[in-house]
């Protein structure tokens, strides 16, 4: 997986802010993204308003991302 590709999907789409990250709740979080600390993001991306399943389908995502 290409990390730059991923990380400029998830700004594009999720929008950001420097060393911070929107969750598809609207809620910013430590941008771990941006720093490619994959593990950390897994473990901070819980939605709010955002089915459990789609919370656990995005932390395998960043979990991919790291390996």
């Amino acid at each position: 997986m290409d990390l730059a590709a991923a990380a400029a999907r998830l700004r594009k789409f999720e929008g950001s802010v420097p060393h911070m990250y929107r969750c598809t709740g609207g809620e910013v979080t430590a941008a771990a993204v941006d720093a490619g600390d994959w593990n950390t993001a897994a473990a901070q991306r819980h939605g709010q308003g955002i089915g459990e399943p789609r919370n656990q389908e995005t932390a395998a995502l960043f979990l991919q991302a790291g390996s």
